[in-house]
């Protein structure tokens, strides 16, 4: 192979990386559309809950453990027997809970509430902060749910509403109940 050509493969190989180059910054600058993540709404029979961020007590981790893997022992623990259905049965199985040792220390009482046109169940707090409270009525009514125990046709939100105070109401979306009594 005589100099010449040696170059002019050189130069063939730099020419096509500096094309190769040229394609990718003209890529890179088209402008990337980025979607906004839509809250995704919480559909019928499913429970949505907002309790913000950090690490759950051992208790309300447990419970949901037994809530996923064994709901039947957590409906036995928690003393609940009568099978309920629908958004007033979401009062029932608490209800039976509620007469439960650790749910009875945990909790003040379970009451209806009606705010700007929504009804919902207000759940006071014993000796749980609210964010565990919320995280606890969670895996109780999951557990109910997998457990057979409830039914639901509706969806559910379960909102902190201050440290001492949780809510539980129908909305497809998470966040509602302040927003919507705002409204």
């Amino acid at each position: 192979m005589n100099e010449e050509k040696l170059r002019s493969l050189v130069r063939q190989m730099i020419s096509e990386q500096d094309e190769k180059k040229d394609d990718q910054t003209e890529k890179s600058e088209e402008p990337k559309k980025r979607s906004k993540k839509k809250k995704n709404d919480t559909k019928p029979g499913e429970i949505g809950a907002t309790m913000g961020r950090g690490r759950w007590s051992k208790e309300v981790a447990e419970a949901g453990a037994l809530a996923a893997e064994a709901p039947d022992e957590l409906m036995q623990n928690l003393g609940i027997e009568k099978k309920a259905s629908g958004y007033q049965g979401v009062a029932t199985i608490l209800q039976q809970a509620m007469k439960a040792d650790v749910m009875a220390r945990s909790y003040g009482g379970l009451q209806s509430v009606d705010q700007g046109g929504k009804k919902g169940l207000m759940v006071s707090m014993g000796d749980l902060d609210s964010r565990n409270g919320a995280k606890y009525l969670h895996h109780t009514l999951i557990g109910a749910i997998n457990a057979g125990m409830l039914s639901l046709d509706v969806p559910l939100q379960i909102d902190r509403l201050d440290t001492s105070t949780v809510v539980i109401y129908k909305s497809p979306t998470k966040n509602s109940w302040s927003k919507e009594a705002k409204e």
